[in-house]
């Protein structure tokens, strides 16, 4: 997530949507009063300390919009990108094998294998509730469950 207040826009960063590429595009142009919390690779986190406890820049919307005055919703820009989710799906479980020599060679066979060990498991962690592969919608709806950005590319 980043807030620029020099240029009045919020950047919501849905994973595996290109998030790292707008932030490089996005970087330069940050005055001193603008922030951004990110965790992979930078490592910087807000100034509000209950968004800087999530830990990571995957911040949603309704995480965010208690945290920030209600000037800024109104009259500051707000933005994200989105992907195809099955594209998004294949680079979330590519980057989670990053370390596992299994993966290569056998991708599609893993993909499968976590979706069906995954689907339906009470015992398990629900994996769209994973940061990376949290519902891309969910992450950009307000309180009353529209669309709370202003716009969504993809």
């Amino acid at each position: 997530m980043i807030v620029s207040h020099r240029h009045r826009f919020i950047f919501f960063a849905v994973p595996r949507t290109g998030t790292h590429a707008v932030r490089t595009a996005l970087q330069p142009l940050l005055g001193a009063e603008d922030w951004q919390q990110e965790g992979l690779w930078m490592r910087v986190r807000s100034p509000l300390p209950a968004l800087g406890r999530i830990g990571h820049g995957h911040i949603s919307f309704r995480e965010a919009q208690p945290h920030l005055p209600e000037a800024v919703w109104r009259t500051y820009f707000k933005f994200a990108f989105v992907r195809n989710p099955y594209d998004r799906y294949v680079s979330a479980c590519a980057f989670m094998n990053t370390h596992n020599a299994g993966y290569a060679g056998n991708e599609t066979a893993v993909m499968k294998r976590t979706l069906s060990s995954l689907q339906g498991a009470v015992d398990r962690v629900d994996f769209k509730k994973l940061t990376l592969l949290r519902p891309q919608a969910g992450m950009l709806m307000d309180a009353g469950g529209g669309i709370g950005v202003d716009f969504i590319g993809r």
